[in-house]
């Protein structure tokens, strides 16, 4: 899950399974980290409702090194998006220890 304003992410959580991929985002003592360009959270008026709510899949090394879904909503008014992502059960790409 990200949640994110104004293109760059406030503050995200990861399941288990991501963080052992390395599919996750620092978020504290970094640099703002933007969001993709390509995203539903980063282009509200490109999607309508409906495509919100149904999500839309990403190819690889949009928001990570794999495919995943992303859903997003929208939040007027605290000025916010979340977006929940969704990986595959079986990542494409498994980290190792000698990733940084």
């Amino acid at each position: 899950m990200v949640v994110s304003r104004d293109g760059y992410i406030l503050w995200a959580r990861s399941s288990k399974r991501a963080l052992r991929t390395g599919a996750f985002f620092r978020t504290a003592n970094v640099p703002p980290v933007p969001i993709p360009s390509q995203s539903i959270a980063a282009n509200r008026d490109m999607f309508d409702e409906e495509t919100a709510k149904i999500g839309k899949k990403f190819g690889e090394r949009v928001w990570f090194r794999e495919e995943c879904e992303e859903l997003a909503i929208f939040s007027d008014q605290y000025d916010f998006v979340v977006s929940l992502l969704l990986l595959d059960r079986t990542p494409s790409y498994h980290r190792d220890d000698t990733d940084n």
